[in-house]
C-alpha cells in the first residue's frame, strides 16, 4: 500500500508484527487468523511467488517464455515473464 500524504504530513503503513504459517493448511490458518484479527493482512517476502491462492485460469496458452529465470524455493526456476493468450475454444 503507497503512503498517504494529507497536507505536509506523510503517513504510511508500517509492519510492526509477523506471523508465520506453515505446513500443508499454512494458507487455510494464515486466512481464518486474518479473519479473527481484522488489523492483519496475508502478505508475502517474495515478488515472485504469492503467498495467497489462486485458481487455474482456463483458455489461457502459454506463447512466450524469457530465457531468463529467477530462482524461487517452493517453485523451482520461474522465466522473468511469460505470456499468455487467451483461447476461448480451448
Amino acid at each position: 500500500m503507497a503512503p498517504k500524504c494529507e497536507g505536509n504530513t506523510l503517513q504510511a503503513k508500517v509492519i510492526s508484527d509477523q506471523k508465520s504459517f506453515s505446513g500443508n493448511d499454512s494458507y487455510d490458518r494464515a486466512e481464518a487468523f486474518v479473519d479473527a484479527h481484522p488489523d492483519y493482512w496475508i502478505v508475502g517476502t517474495s515478488q515472485v511467488v504469492s503467498p495467497v491462492q489462486f485458481e487455474k485460469l482456463g483458455h489461457y496458452e502459454l506463447i512466450h517464455q524469457s530465457p531468463n529465470t529467477v530462482s524461487t524455493q517452493q517453485q523451482g526456476n520461474t522465466s522473468e515473464v511469460e505470456i499468455f493468450e487467451y483461447s476461448p475454444q480451448k
